[in-house]
């Protein structure tokens, strides 16, 4: 009798080999204390990668009374964001692309809000606002800022200027290696063309960490827009790669329905990476531009 054929020598069963357990992440051993991202009474500061946004009014106007916008966004391809927060002078220090803007407190041009600052001036030769937000839109990491500057750069163009930063992980506090499954969100921001309304879109799920290869991946993401048929859902992979000289993650995105891919960029923050923001543009099969970004 063999051991796995039966008594009376019909069939050989099947034995079902399970694959390894994937190895965890090692306990962290770094003891370094890392700042909140946002503080009102503690000066801050951080760098990112940003994008810009071009708001144009055509002139013309949509049936319901709304102008007609469009819109285009142009994003870097490494640091180009630099923000620093004074609370001894609750100044604004914005510079993006080398251009620098500064906003001091006078008592009547700052809102202070329980996590953000917003310095403006409607009246300047080229009315601005500035704001200092402790966290990025859908993530409750506290070591994760947004700066962002706005400006009226002509009479129907308005300019914005964004970019995420914070606390950023440390090169000697990433895992050394092991697996690690993370609650991911993906939010896409449809922009505005002469015959589209703004739309956005959003999946969650779990991504896979493998911090001996350095890598990182997401198998599938459905992204659907449920206020605009017009635009056809996204099933998103993701495969990205961690740098650990700078603990800065690039990824690329690929929409397996169009075939249509693109690259995201950004960092770890935090212990032990423990949260991750990256952005990036994807552009859709009818041309129109797609923000994504990816936070953790």
């Amino acid at each position: 009798m063999s051991a796995c054929g039966g008594d009376d020598g019909g069939p050989t069963g099947h034995v079902q080999v399970m694959p390894p357990a994937k190895e965890g992440i090692p306990p962290r051993t770094s003891t370094y204390i890392y700042q909140a991202a946002f503080a009102f009474d503690e000066s801050r500061s951080f760098s990112g990668i940003g994008y810009e946004l071009v708001h144009t009014k055509t002139g013309e106007v949509r049936p319901d009374g709304t102008p007609v916008i469009v819109q285009k966004a142009i994003f870097a391809d490494r640091p180009n964001g630099l923000f620093q927060y004074d609370a001894s002078q609750r100044s604004a220090h914005f510079q993006y692309n080398g251009v620098v803007t500064t906003a001091v407190d006078d008592g009547s041009n700052v809102q202070h809000e329980s996590t953000s600052l917003l310095w403006y001036d409607p009246f300047a030769k080229i009315p601005y606002s500035i704001s200092y937000a402790g966290h990025v839109p859908g993530s409750g990491s506290p070591y994760i800022a947004y700066a962002r500057l706005s400006v009226q750069a002509e009479k129907d163009v308005e300019v914005i200027q964004t970019f995420g930063g914070g606390s950023k992980t440390r090169s000697d506090d990433l895992p050394p290696r092991g697996h690690d499954a993370r609650n991911y969100s993906i939010s896409a921001q449809v922009l505005e063309t002469e015959d589209a309304i703004f739309v956005s879109g959003s999946a969650r799920g779990i991504a896979d960490f493998d911090f001996g290869r350095d890598e990182f991946a997401i198998d599938s993401a459905s992204v659907s827009f449920d206020d605009d048929t017009s635009t056809p859902a996204l099933e998103l992979t993701v495969s990205g790669t961690i740098v650990r000289n700078d603990a800065s993650l690039s990824a690329t995105v690929t929409d397996k329905v169009s075939g249509r891919s693109s690259v995201v960029r950004g960092s770890c923050y935090g212990p032990y990476c423990e949260a991750i923001l990256l952005e990036g543009l994807l552009t859709a099969e009818d041309g129109r531009q797609i923000i994504l970004t990816i936070y953790m």
